[in-house]
């Protein structure tokens, strides 16, 4: 979208970031960090930017505090670098958080909890496709939307526990809760984009130097709200309440 493609966002599935930051142990606060090595996936991800998000809601400023950003590929990647020492500390999804914690690496903050506005997840296509094909476009939403309330409601919990165990190989009950009570709170129950969480995306963005262009937009050059209206208008989200 920065580089001035086609594409917008017509539903926003999670509005803040949640990760959580793991370090060594010996690390016990956010003082700790300062002249370490943090871990960040790959450099334009999500995860590079909770890490640049988490990092500023903690006060700290990489280049200030001699912080050294390490690109660590992948989840698994990163997890071997922690535990191998090569990094001190890095952001982690919930679902391999607690392996993290278990392996002796306690958790030092929270992104989830601290509720920093930010569309992480989305809903995405061309304006020129919205155009050419709306009646597939409304009916994707609702499905989407359907799926979302589909994993929120108490008596599907069996359903959705076996298909995250199936599809994100989870094998032990304890972390099978975890990533479930995770996914069935991250997405609202009317997932619209937030131009609020879009603003802060825009921001640490530029802020970061990931990529300047971000500056020239606005939220509303990134979200199309109409699908939004028109299922808000025509009662779909009263009725699936």
């Amino acid at each position: 979208m920065t580089a001035g493609g086609d594409m917008t966002m017509l539903l926003g599935m999670e509005q803040k970031l949640n990760y959580f930051l793991n370090a060594r142990p010996g690390i016990k606060s956010a003082e700790d960090i300062k002249g370490k090595k943090v871990g960040i996936g790959t450099p334009s991800g999500s995860l590079a930017l909770a890490t640049y998000v988490g990092l500023d809601h903690l006060g700290l400023v990489p280049r200030r505090d001699r912080i050294t950003l390490l690109n660590t590929g992948s989840t698994p990647e990163r997890i071997s670098a922690l535990f191998a020492g090569g990094i001190d500390a890095a952001f982690f999804n919930p679902e391999v958080e607690q392996i993290v914690v278990q392996q002796g690496f306690p958790m030092l903050f929270d992104l989830g909890k601290a509720n920093v506005p930010f569309q992480s997840s989305g809903l995405v296509t061309s304006r020129k496709y919205i155009r050419a094909n709306p009646q597939v476009i409304e009916n994707l939403a609702k499905a989407v939307i359907e799926g979302v309330v589909f994993v929120q409601t108490p008596a599907n919990k069996k359903a959705v526990l076996d298909s995250i165990a199936r599809n994100l190989r989870i094998d032990r009950a304890d972390r099978l809760e975890r990533a479930y009570q995770t996914i069935s709170e991250s997405f609202p129950r009317k997932p619209c984009p937030s131009l609020p969480g879009i603003a802060a995306v825009l921001k640490f963005m530029t802020q970061h130097g990931l990529n300047p262009k971000a500056a020239d937009l606005k939220p509303e050059d990134i979200a199309d709200m109409s699908v939004c209206k028109k299922l808000e208008e025509s009662g779909f989200f009263a009725r699936l309440q």
